[in-house]
């Protein structure tokens, strides 16, 4: 069964690289709420990746890039058994081209765990639409099911 408790949780991270080709620093911040059977979930992830003036492996990165992703989930839990979430992701990997890499997706979802047996199986639903901000909107929706087993 889910986890009921009242909580307001805050992080953060940093993480770097030296590599040969290329250095990359990259920074994430993020926070959970949750009271009752209601939560919500927010991050930011942010990126620079820094060819080397010098490289000692073999690239093709000749310009600094930025990127950023951002995440928003909010769900409610009934019952300790179903529940359901409504997600919004925005990806630009390339902060500086504006193309259709830039994209932001919206994903809705619901999962059940039946009952006598909740604490072995889930079963999830999930819908996803992705939208190209730049250039043209592919036709790269996606719906999910999954089973997940519980092995204690």
């Amino acid at each position: 069964p889910r986890d009921f408790k009242n909580r307001f949780n805050v992080g953060a991270s940093y993480f770097f690289s030296d590599g040969g080709a290329r250095d990359i620093h990259s920074a994430e911040g993020d926070l959970l709420f949750q009271r009752g059977g209601f939560r919500l979930l927010a991050e930011v992830l942010y990126s620079k990746t820094i060819p080397e003036s010098v490289p000692t492996q073999p690239t093709t990165q000749t310009a600094t890039i930025d990127s950023l992703g951002v995440v928003a989930e909010g769900g409610y839990t009934l019952f300790r058994t179903v529940s359901g979430n409504l997600r919004f992701e925005w990806i630009d990997p390339n902060m500086v081209v504006d193309d259709a890499t830039d994209n932001w997706l919206l994903t809705v979802g619901a999962s059940v765990a039946p009952p006598s047996i909740e604490k072995f199986v889930r079963i999830q639903l999930e819908f996803t639409h992705r939208e190209e901000v730049h250039g043209k909107s592919l036709d790269n929706d996606s719906l999910t099911l999954q089973t997940q087993l519980v092995l204690q």
